[in-house]
């Protein structure tokens, strides 16, 4: 779904919905403020050079965004199985060989409108398509949203991952959290906001798709019903230039969030099922 709403602090707004075995979602905001042409030759280039501004500029991912500038906000999306505790160390991120994908291509692809990608990770068994749009308008690239969406590639084999999409911001700027932070997650949407020299203030809301399905039940599913289909957040400081190494960050603090929920069942017989 997309929709377009202007207020007194103009925007356009875009909502996407991501679907996992179901469904997910989250929706992008970024700022488009209106400028004044002098000519319409210079507007009409202005107005190309803008419908470039925001792309798919992260080749060695399997998807990423950013704008064409140097330091800037940047996003990626990155997933792991949960059938076991091990699988967070197999993250899927960078387009490498090692992974043993079946496939991943652009199916349609066109800078200044969006595109249609199709991933397949037959390990996980899980086809994810993702479906991105640009809308064009104002003096910062507009804005674009991305519904992620993703189905069995076996029909009755169980479909078990964990989806991570992230945003990270290099050189001067801020990006906050707006929503309610509880350590047990949230199940509201999530708000971010924040603002940089180039991008001026931008607004980013990350929220489930009605269908998403989560793993109810498991080994001590009782010690984590707070927890059980909530969207749980990370963020961290980064030194300056390390925003590439994001999955690096991620996979250690999935190696300590493991152990520390294993730690107490460690001479027990039933430990936590991976998805908790």
């Amino acid at each position: 779904m997309l929709r377009t709403d202007k207020a007194s602090s103009p925007f356009v707004r875009a909502t996407m919905h991501l679907k996992l075995g179901s469904l997910l979602g989250w929706t992008l905001i970024l700022p488009t403020i209106p400028g004044t042409i002098a000519s319409v030759s210079n507007g009409a280039q202005l107005e190309s050079d803008q419908s470039l501004l925001w792309g798919t500029y992260r080749p060695n991912l399997y998807f990423g965004l950013r704008p064409r500038l140097p330091q800037s906000l940047m996003s990626g999306l990155m997933w792991f199985g949960t059938q076991d505790y091990t699988q967070f160390q197999n993250i899927r991120h960078d387009c490498s060989q090692s992974d043993n994908l079946d496939a991943y291509t652009w199916t349609e692809h066109d800078m200044r409108q969006g595109g249609v990608e199709i991933i397949k990770d037959g390990q996980n068994n899980v086809e994810i398509k993702i479906e991105w749009i640009k809308v064009p308008g104002g003096m910062h690239g507009g804005s674009w949203a991305a519904r992620i969406s993703g189905k069995p590639i076996v029909i009755g084999k169980p479909l078990r991952i964990s989806m991570i999409y992230y945003f990270g911001l290099e050189g001067l700027g801020s990006l906050d959290w707006e929503s309610e932070q509880d350590d047990d997650g949230v199940t509201e949407p999530v708000h971010l906001s924040g603002s940089t020299p180039d991008l001026g203030q931008f607004n980013i809301r990350i929220e489930d798709g009605p269908d998403n399905r989560f793993t109810k039940y498991g080994g001590r599913s009782e010690d984590f019903k707070s927890r059980i289909g909530k969207t749980h957040y990370f963020g961290t400081g980064m030194s300056a230039g390390d925003v590439w190494k994001a999955k690096e960050y991620l996979y250690q603090h999935l190696g300590y969030r493991a152990q520390a929920i294993i730690m107490p069942y460690k001479d027990e017989p039933v430990k936590p099922d991976p998805a908790f």
